[in-house]
């Protein structure tokens, strides 16, 4: 696999739609890199209001 030109180490990184096609395709992908993965169901979190985002991202 060719080498990212991104520096993942130690990042936080939050993969919308991470169930779907693309979004399960970047966390496979992300799993390879020393990162930690960020990611929660619609139900979970209303990407609409973006306070509560904001204090959900904070955590």
């Amino acid at each position: 696999m060719a080498r990212s030109k991104y520096n993942f180490i130690r990042k936080r990184i939050y993969i919308a739609g991470h169930i779907g096609m693309v979004g399960s395709a970047l966390v496979r992908r992300l799993e390879q890199e020393d990162c930690a993965i960020v990611a929660c169901n619609r139900g979970e979190l209303d990407l609409m209001d973006q306070a509560v985002v904001k204090n959900w991202l904070m955590q």
